[in-house]
């Protein structure tokens, strides 16, 4: 693991943007420049994120381009604080690291240089003062963005301030706080954070970012709406430094920044309003029903019987699919079982977006689909008593007395489940 950015990290970029936003002097003499309409007279649920740049500060490469797209698309305003005014060489605008500074070859005096800072003295007091001046402009959904060392700062804020709705952090340098200050390691440190969190690391980050890695996997144990995104083929640096001429920088940047958008708009708005209609029997709604619990998701869980159903089927318009379970979402209805247990998982935040994790989600679904699927002969058989030992029979509890390719078949894909269980230290299948 590198002391912060990794030697194959993208260097400094020079800002080519015209911003929208303006520079600002804050509550407690914080410079920053704030992009949207910051309003303390606004009776909305005002909507603000604080964005923490990387080392080479508040004005270089794409900084200002990202908090204006975001102060338009995510947030009624964006605030970037200066936050590394005691400059290594003059810095950039004032800020920072110098355009010239090489890291793969001065980073020991990188070390040394942000050794002259210390979290309590000079950050904690200009990250609280931009926090109450974002507070005192009506501000109630307050996320945090912070890129390289700047996540280091933010996931500092999540912890110690309960206001905090969420937060984003792209190639993360968390492990500074271990690596440079002698603190505790990044999973422990990020154990104690609360919000939701998504992680962007890159290729040349440590896996502890990862899905799975140790980090990732103590940010899930707080909330599991956290989620990690990785882009295996960029280098540390490319959302805010990448050089976009090259199409696969270019197409991952704004693959990033529209996750970065969705996210913050997923926990800014909050839950949509679920109900789930089914019988009163686990039956093929369980899943769903475990997965929007799993993930302190409310919804209303309705439960009807048969006859109940009938009167309703024969109401449904033409173009409903006019069978249980049923998802509404807002109002809006949505049919079939696999797909209404896959959108549980995504609002519950326990299905991953990168393709080949979601597709191990499939595997593990369609297997317990197919599990299910053993069972269905046994619904034809009207003696209760007879019906219950056949489905027994092939659960295991009880010897077939007949054909036993069900019980072989339930017993495979269960002993496969299982061992998924037991390779996976996250307690999770998948």
């Amino acid at each position: 693991m590198s002391v912060c950015c990794p030697t194959s990290a993208h260097g400094y970029m020079s800002p080519s943007y015209v911003s929208q936003g303006t520079e600002k002097v804050l509550i407690g003499g914080v410079e920053a420049y704030v992009s949207g309409n910051p309003c303390p007279c606004s009776n909305k649920g005002t909507k603000a994120i604080i964005l923490v740049s990387d080392v080479w500060g508040y004005n270089s490469g794409r900084t200002r381009a990202i908090a204006d797209l975001l102060a338009k698309e995510a947030a009624d305003f964006v605030v970037v604080p200066r936050m590394l005014s005691k400059t290594f060489e003059g810095g950039t605008d004032g800020d920072g690291l110098p355009p010239n500074f090489d890291m793969a070859t001065r980073g020991s005096e990188f070390v040394e240089w942000m050794k002259t800072y210390s979290y309590e003295k000079d950050w904690e007091p200009l990250m609280k003062s931009t926090m109450t001046y974002v507070k005192s402009m009506g501000a109630v959904h307050i996320g945090l963005l912070g890129y390289c060392f700047g996540g280091l700062l933010t996931t500092l804020t999540a912890i110690s301030d309960p206001a905090i709705s969420c937060m984003v952090i792209s190639h993360p340098s968390i492990h500074v706080w271990e690596k440079i200050y002698g603190k505790e390691p990044s999973h422990v440190l990020v154990s104690k954070v609360k919000a939701p969190t998504l992680l962007h690391p890159a290729g040349d980050d440590d896996p502890t970012y990862y899905p799975g890695g140790e980090t990732m996997n103590a940010l899930r144990q707080n909330s599991l709406k956290s989620r990690s995104e990785p882009y295996p083929m960029m280098n540390h640096g490319f959302v805010t430094r990448g050089n976009t001429q090259d199409a696969s920088i270019s197409r991952d940047v704004d693959s990033c920044l529209k996750s970065t958008v969705s996210f913050f708009k997923e926990q800014f708005d909050g839950n949509p309003k679920i109900k789930l209609t089914y019988f009163a029997i686990p039956g093929r709604a369980e899943s769903t029903r475990l997965a929007l619990t799993i993930g302190s998701v409310e919804f209303e869980d309705e439960r009807i019987t048969s006859a109940e159903w009938s009167v309703r089927k024969a109401s449904k318009s033409g173009d409903s699919l006019k069978q249980l379970p049923l998802l509404e979402v807002n109002g809006q209805e949505l049919g079939q079982s696999k797909a209404i247990v896959r959108y549980a998982g995504k609002v519950a935040g326990l299905y991953p977006n990168d393709p080949f994790m979601a597709a191990q989600v499939d595997l593990v679904l369609d297997s317990l689909d197919d599990r299910l699927q053993l069972f269905q002969p046994t619904f034809g058989i009207a003696d209760q008593a007879f019906r219950i030992a056949a489905r027994k029979e092939i659960a295991g509890a009880l010897t077939p007395t007949g054909d036993r390719t069900a019980a072989v078949r339930f017993n495979v894909v269960t002993q496969a489940l299982n061992d998924r269980v037991g390779a996976n230290l996250n307690g999770f299948v998948v």
